[in-house]
């Protein structure tokens, strides 16, 4: 068994980027863990917006087979007003009690700024020294943050790894989005039903395969 790490900036990221792998992962008897760094919204974390949005990332969970999840409480769209040093320290607490093996998050190119902090956050807290975890590093893709932070080589989203994913798991995959109903748009939007699916079959094809997750490896220790 492996642990296996999801750290997201908003609820409803874990299934965009990873939710087939997080599939995959607790068929294989993995533990899968799902960290929300915030809760989506920049408003108090008591509001009826923030309830309902935990509410809907326990449901999405329970869809992909989650039991494990942390609630950091952040507020969304403004993780770059806090102090790195605060959000750094309170990851690498939480990576110490857990010791992931595996670790998903954003990518760093990504146009969401809380994406970015996010990442720089995983590496931070992964750091394999003081007792730290020794850890592999994927960064996974979100439909509508990823593909439009343009083409720069620097940036851009440049996938090494796929992990194939079947029929049901996609399908799986697109229930638990539809957990978070207000977030679910209409085609032709990635942020729908037809457009998780179009990518799925996307990254599928490039391995002759009907559908996968793909994903870019930012460090692999064996």
């Amino acid at each position: 068994m492996r642990n296996v790490v999801i750290v997201c900036a908003h609820p409803d990221d874990e299934v965009l980027g990873v939710g087939g792998a997080i599939q995959r992962h607790i068929d294989d008897g993995d533990k899968v863990t799902v960290i929300y760094v915030t809760d989506g919204y920049y408003i108090d974390n008591e509001s009826e917006e923030i309830i309902h949005r935990r509410a809907a990332a326990e449901a999405a969970c329970r869809k992909l087979g989650v039991g494990e999840k942390v609630f950091m409480g952040k507020k969304g769209l403004m993780l770059d007003t806090y102090s790195s040093a605060i959000l750094n320290g309170e990851l690498s607490k939480i990576f110490r009690s857990i010791m992931p093996d595996i670790v998903y998050t954003h990518n760093w190119g990504d146009i969401n700024l809380d994406h970015k902090v996010v990442f720089d956050m995983v590496m931070v807290a992964s750091r394999p020294h003081k007792g730290g975890p020794r850890c592999d590093i994927l960064v996974f893709e979100t439909l509508s943050s990823t593909e439009w932070s343009g083409t720069q080589e620097s940036i851009a989203f440049i996938p090494n790894k796929f992990i194939e994913i079947t029929e049901a798991q996609v399908r799986n995959k697109v229930e638990a989005f539809c957990c978070y109903g207000q977030e679910v748009q209409e085609y032709p939007n990635p942020r729908s039903e037809a457009g998780i699916i179009n990518l799925a079959r996307y990254r599928g094809q490039a391995i002759s395969s009907y559908y996968a997750e793909s994903f870019h490896v930012v460090r692999s220790i064996y």
